[in-house]
């Protein structure tokens, strides 16, 4: 029979599955111009693990857009570095005149999740652009490390490669490195930094 102490030290080791479990419908706000912004993430199952959150953004004057994009477990991950953020929990950043770049964690379990961009056009309330699965983001915690190149380009830290020849299947064995994220002509594009231009 386990001691008082025993049961003590497993309630403490072990975390609760409602703790590790992502929260089903979270939200956010943003300021895209003038404007506030709140980001309505919610699952439709009521079950994040379900991969089926929607994304909706609504103006402070009403106007309203549901991202059309798949449905999926985004989580939030707020930039570290040298950009200002236009969200207080998740990553939009701005990417020229009414364009904002509004940057994804997207759970990929077992992996580490990915990075979505949606480029959205504040004025008009409408998505221009969208690009999925761009890289994978090292670490759990809710940072993602980004730099502003110039006024539409931004680069990000992302996992480029694993040593799968290093006999550890571990953090240690992905490689990050720099990834180009801009946008040109109303279209995202993305390429490792020394990538040919």
């Amino acid at each position: 029979m386990p001691t008082t102490a025993t049961v003590l030290l497993a309630s403490i080791l072990i975390p609760s599955a409602a703790a590790a479990r992502p929260a089903a419908h979270w939200t956010d706000t943003c300021h895209f111009g003038e404007h506030t912004v709140t980001a309505n993430f919610e699952s439709q199952s009521g079950d994040a693990f379900e991969d089926d959150l929607l994304v909706t953004l609504t103006r402070d004057d009403g106007a309203e857009l549901r991202l059309p994009i798949p449905p999926s477990l985004y989580k939030p991950r707020h930039p570290l570095l040298n950009v200002k953020n236009r969200c207080a929990e998740a990553t939009a950043v701005d990417a020229g005149e009414n364009r904002v770049l509004l940057l994804l964690s997207n759970d990929s379990r077992p992996s580490w999740d990915t990075l979505d961009a949606v480029l959205i056009d504040t004025g008009a309330m409408r998505m221009i652009d969208a690009k999925f699965n761009i890289g994978p983001i090292k670490g759990e915690d809710d940072v993602l490390v980004l730099r502003r190149d110039g006024p539409t380009s931004f680069s990000v830290r992302l996992v480029r490669e694993m040593l799968h020849d290093s006999g550890c299947d571990c953090a240690a064995a992905a490689i990050e490195d720099w990834r180009t994220i801009s946008v040109v002509d109303d279209s995202i594009r993305s390429a490792w930094n020394d990538a040919p231009k």
